[in-house]
């Protein structure tokens, strides 16, 4: 009989490092057995005493971790607390995998820190400790999946206080746990306290890096700008954490091997190597291993330090990217393939993800190819360019692209965000930030105190909107365009004599009847300034 499973998807939180001991207080690590429930402590001294012990023979349910570790809780609390397992206790008991002794297990997909609190409020018990602001909202992501109310009114009182207290933080770890609705949240009460103008610089957190796209911190600062209107997607996951049971995987596809051997060739030399893709559990790629550990040094290492072998005794190893990527990259390390270098939207997708792989395995040659193909895109999608290059560590490159873009580039926005990191996005408006702010200090400082130009040019505002069809040089392929129009804020304007010419060099306004000395020596400036300024590439 197939067992069904109940699953909430969160995060493992292995960055929390929070046990709790029977009186509360944080313990160390190393307390924390993540084996079987068979061999773990149950002892008081546990740190998830006293939910170690089974209660009661006849009656009780066990919650079990993501690192499989085992609590057992009664199931009238269970059934007081939460609507939602109430009804898998009832109506769905009979599809519940069970112990041994037939006590129906419910698996989670948080870890036992996160759980051990969710039972401790289920229970509830009155020693519960947060660890920090994650933790929290990872036990309110299962408060909210199985609608445990007295979990939501004790996180929700920590989270108004996370918010005023950190809410670029709330916003990240929302968007990293699809928690919706706690992002929008956050972000109106950034609204409200007017978060822009209260802070010196764009807003960003360091957690943004791994858990924002580009594209949902475009719309984020967008959202800020325009303060609360219109209110963008901040993600456009589409996972669903409701799903109770996962689809059991298809079997794996071969992929056909690439064509560098004759058939004759094969059987003198068969295949010693097989890759599964992690992201594809249908896809079986024959290889062999020398092609691969003389082109890549990360995979000879990978290679060599594999365990996992087919029934046949070939050698097996799972790598994370995607059939076509590792079809792409196996046939190009064994030279079996030239890699496409058309330019169009398809293909230029493909060689993204073809590059991003062999930068991370060191696959040089592959490397090569792709940085040459997608370096013609400097003139025709310069930003698109600068994200790739960001992405994949070619500083040089994305210095280039991101010249162009501060010069010549007029749309911040392309639907490549959406496989972006915020990182390399955020970095590209500080540039473009620090660069005017240098500029404005060079011109007050060469035209004086005295000078006719009030010193208060505002810095560049990307206030984006919405427009139906993409503009020249865009993916006309995105769901909907941002366009920048950069103002100056109502509050901050530039105040000329009413006999003053205006004149502009790199986005700089100057009193324009300066001599031609002056207006070289004030552009000579200018331009030391700016070029002082670098770009955070790491």
């Amino acid at each position: 009989m197939s067992h069904r499973r109940i699953r909430v998807k969160l995060p493992t939180s292995s960055a929390l490092q929070p046990q709790v001991s029977s009186s509360g207080a944080i313990m160390q690590d190393s307390m924390l057995s993540k084996s079987s429930s068979t061999t773990l402590s149950s002892s008081p001294s546990s740190p998830f005493a006293p939910f170690r012990v089974k209660m009661d023979q006849e009656d009780c349910v066990i919650f079990q971790s993501s690192d499989s570790v085992n609590f057992f809780v009664h199931p009238y609390n269970v059934k007081l607390t939460s609507p939602v397992l109430s009804t898998t206790l009832t109506a769905d008991l009979a599809t519940l995998a069970k112990a041994a002794d037939g006590t129906p297990i419910i698996r989670f997909d948080c870890d036992s820190a996160v759980l051990n609190l969710v039972v401790r409020l289920i229970s509830p018990a009155p020693d519960v400790v947060f660890a920090d602001t994650r933790q929290v909202m990872a036990v309110r992501k299962v408060a909210d999946a199985y609608d445990i109310a007295y979990a939501k009114s004790r996180t929700e009182a920590m989270l108004l206080k996370a918010r005023a207290e950190d809410p670029l933080l709330v916003f990240a770890l929302a968007l990293s746990m699809d928690m919706k609705v706690e992002a929008v949240k956050v972000a109106k009460h950034m609204v409200d306290t007017n978060l822009l103008a209260n802070m010196d610089g764009l807003p960003y957190h360091p957690e943004m890096d791994d858990r924002l796209t580009a594209g949902a911190y475009c719309r984020f600062v967008s959202f800020l700008q325009q303060k609360g209107g219109p209110l963008f997607p901040f993600t456009l996951s589409t996972v669903s954490f409701a799903s109770p049971q996962a689809a059991p995987p298809s079997p794996r596809k071969c992929i056909d091997p690439p064509p560098l051997l004759g058939e004759e060739a094969l059987r003198r030399h068969p295949y010693d190597l097989v890759i599964h893709s992690s992201c594809d559990a249908t896809v079986q790629l024959f290889a062999h291993k020398w092609p691969l550990e003389m082109a890549s040094p990360v995979l000879a290492e990978t290679i060599s330090k594999s365990t996992e072998k087919t029934t046949g005794g070939i050698s097996v190893i799972t790598l994370p990217e995607n059939g076509d990527v590792l079809h792409t990259l196996v046939s190009c390390c064994s030279g079996a393939i030239v890699i496409n270098t058309s330019t169009n939207n398809a293909n230029v997708r493909s060689l993204i993800h073809l590059a991003h792989a062999a930068t991370k395995y060191g696959v040089s040659s592959v490397i090569k190819a792709t940085k040459a193909t997608v370096d013609t895109l400097l003139n025709s999608h310069p930003l698109q360019l600068y994200l790739i290059a960001f992405d994949c560590g070619w500083e040089s490159m994305a210095l280039r692209a991101m010249d162009k873009i501060s010069v010549e580039y007029a749309g911040m926005y392309l639907s490549y965000m959406e496989e972006s990191s915020a990182k390399g996005y955020h970095r590209l408006l500080k540039y473009r930030r620090d660069r005017k702010r240098a500029g404005l200090a060079a011109r007050d400082k060469f035209m004086g105190t005295g000078s006719e130009v009030v010193p208060a040019v505002p810095e560049e505002k990307a206030v984006l909107v919405a427009q139906s069809t993409a503009p020249k040089g865009l993916d006309a392929g995105a769901k909907f365009q941002l366009v920048p129009s950069f103002a100056p804020r109502n509050d901050s304007l530039v105040l000329f004599k009413p006999q003053s010419r205006i004149s502009s060099y790199r986005g700089v306004e100057f009193r324009g009847n300066l001599s031609a000395e002056e207006t070289v020596q004030l552009k000579a400036a200018i331009d030391a300034a700016m070029d002082a300024v670098k770009l955070e590439f790491k």
